[in-house]
């Protein structure tokens, strides 16, 4: 084994043992902790490793085995070419080069900034139950399209269809509202009811997309094939927590790591809210008299 993956492993093998005493919440399959974890780390200096990839601070690393982004798929599921961002195997289970996990998060988060500085238009899908309630919470803070249930076919590559869907849903609602359906007989006002609910079920979400998204956040790339495919077609940019089980290149901005865990899940999209957060206070900020152009001044 090369000295450096042994240098990265002691490390790692030092914060889970400092770890050993803290509450975490990690999946049954996170609980395969390695056997040969490091018995006597305390008189360990941080500062003796250089790892090229990317300048990781010990907390920012610590925080990110905590919540067991670290674990991939087992490795009779590894993708070929996700092989370049796996540190090594332990246990069957492949251990994600965290490392490299934030420098390619670094360019996910720069591109989503340039979106949000431009007011573009972020759709976040995730219908897995782990990243659902965190999916919904951040899409509705800032105001973005979401889907929670079910990807639509469709959704993006037939987009003026769906939005027609959208408007009919939109104005059940409004009947609804203002009585206009009680003309109807019992039986006619039920129907209703039911398909306003089925549509809440599908549009609730995409309600108030009233465009195309510039961008696309996902989580688990594997179950959402559909949702990346429509829009690699339409050239939307997707930014995606993809596992060891994925294909990198079908993502414009793959984030490797665990995306089955909860903790790992709400890491991740924890990062993304702080990362949208900084770029609308910036971008709400006044323009200074020394950033205008000489036409302007």
């Amino acid at each position: 084994m090369p000295a450096e993956l042994i240098d990265v492993w002691r490390k790692i093998d030092y914060i889970c043992l400092c770890m050993s005493n803290e509450p975490q919440d990690i999946t049954v399959e996170e609980k395969k902790l390695p056997k040969d974890a490091a018995t006597n780390g305390d008189d360990f200096d941080f500062s003796e490793f250089d790892i090229p990839e990317k300048d990781v601070s010990d907390e920012v690393l610590k925080n990110m085995i905590k919540a067991g982004v670290w674990y991939g798929r087992r490795k009779n599921k590894t993708h070929p070419k996700m092989r370049q961002y796996i540190l090594t195997n332990r246990s069957g289970i492949e251990i994600i080069d965290l490392q490299k996990t934030m420098g390619l998060f670094d360019s996910a988060a720069e591109f989503l900034t340039s979106i949000i500085k431009k007011s573009g238009c972020i759709l976040f899908v995730g219908t897995q139950p782990s990243a659902k309630t965190k999916i919904e919470e951040i899409a509705k803070k800032f105001k973005e399209p979401y889907v929670v249930n079910r990807w639509l076919g469709g959704t993006l590559t037939n987009f003026e269809t769906l939005k027609k869907r959208v408007d009919h849903f939109k104005k059940l609602k409004s009947d609804q509202a203002s009585g206009a359906l009680d003309k109807y007989t019992k039986k006619e006002r039920s129907d209703f009811n039911k398909e306003i609910e089925r549509l809440s079920t599908l549009f609730s979400g995409v309600e108030d997309m009233a465009k195309l998204p510039e961008a696309v956040v996902l989580v688990n790339a594997a179950i959402h094939e559909t949702a990346i495919r429509e829009a690699k077609k339409i050239k939307i940019p997707v930014v995606a927590l993809v596992s060891t089980n994925t294909n990198p290149e079908e993502i414009n901005y793959p984030v490797p790591g665990n995306d089955l865990s909860p903790s790992s899940i709400g890491w991740f999209l924890e990062k993304i809210e702080a990362v949208l957060t900084e770029a609308k206070t910036s971008a709400a900020l006044p323009t200074t008299p020394s950033s205008l152009s000489p036409e302007n001044k």
